[in-house]
């Protein structure tokens, strides 16, 4: 049996209620999807409203720049409100993959945030696609404490190899006095390089090339630059899973109400020998450095673009 044009036509027009009828929202712009997890099914093009969130301290972090990139293109510079809150000019769809800045103040964190999908309630309802950033505020409230053979040295001061002894064991530790100051770690993928946080001891001054009179056993990465020595050891990270918060540094301090969660301190222990250092002095610096690269600074001399120096501490060493 052959079907004439005119009534292909209304079967298709038939075929075309029944759907809109089953489903209203196939016509309305809104494609569901069956979602692998939770409610939110609903693929949505919408702008994007972020919320930038001082989590550890539960506030919202205000005036803070925000920079969207699609891959490595910036495509919108944004600024929160008194709310923490900030709206895209542009729509974005879902599950579309988009890399955040936050500026929260002495440190920035970057987010790799994946355009969510909505509920059909929220997706009627709601004219953006909302985000929450939990993000972090870092200040420079630390202390490096230095050891050396269990004695306490004072900033500044100078470690007499004579006196003291050539051989022993340095203990370096990171104090921080203020509640709520965290440094989470992140990756810069504008300048692919990782903003971890460091322990860094390395020799400066007029007699910094005297880094091969010094042996230090148990960092991780030990390399020298032109006439530099480094010692470096990556500060250990943790996970904060009432705050939403991942790679948090271990010199972060959280309260939760009268509970430090993290205490904000962290050691790290090397064993030394200076035998070699049998006339002269050197000069150590030591320091807690964020948004780095070590492996970026060995090979290009550069921690990252954006990198910060949390506190220094010097330290003399004289044959």
């Amino acid at each position: 049996m052959r079907i004439s044009f005119a009534e292909l036509i209304g079967v298709i027009l038939l075929l075309i209620l029944f759907i809109a009828l089953v489903n209203p929202s196939a016509f309305s712009g809104i494609t569901p999807s069956t979602p692998s997890t939770g409610t939110g099914n609903v693929i949505v093009n919408k702008p994007l409203k972020f919320t930038l969130m001082n989590t550890a301290a539960g506030s919202a972090i205000a005036s803070a720049p925000l920079k969207v990139y699609d891959g490595q293109a910036l495509v919108e510079s944004l600024t929160t409100d008194a709310y923490g809150q900030a709206t895209t000019g542009s729509s974005y769809p879902s599950d579309k993959v988009l890399n955040v800045l936050a500026d929260t103040g002495y440190a920035m964190a970057w987010y790799q945030v994946t355009v969510p999908r909505m509920s059909q309630g929220d997706a009627d309802s709601l004219t953006t696609n909302p985000i929450r950033l939990n993000s972090f505020v870092t200040t420079y409230n630390l202390a490096i404490t230095v050891k050396m053979g269990g004695t306490t040295q004072t900033n500044g001061s100078y470690y007499d190899i004579s006196d003291s002894g050539s051989t022993g064991v340095i203990s370096i530790t990171v104090d921080n006095s203020a509640d709520n100051n965290v440094y989470c770690a992140s990756y810069d993928p504008i300048n692919q390089v990782n903003w971890k946080a460091y322990i860094v001891v390395s020799t400066t001054g007029t007699y910094a090339s005297n880094f091969d009179k010094l042996s230090f056993t148990g960092p991780g990465w030990t390399f020298s630059r032109s006439t530099t020595g480094y010692w470096v050891d990556e500060v250990p990270t943790q996970t904060v899973s009432q705050l939403g918060l991942s790679n948090v540094a271990a010199f972060s301090r959280i309260k939760i109400g009268t509970t430090y969660i993290m205490p904000g301190s962290t050691a790290t222990a090397w064993s030394f020998d200076f035998s070699g250092l049998s006339s002269g002095y050197t000069n150590l610096t030591i320091s807690v450095r964020i948004m780095a690269d070590v492996n970026n600074f060995q090979t290009k001399g550069v921690w990252s673009p954006d990198t910060i120096t949390l506190a220094t501490y010097t330290l003399g060493v004289q044959a």
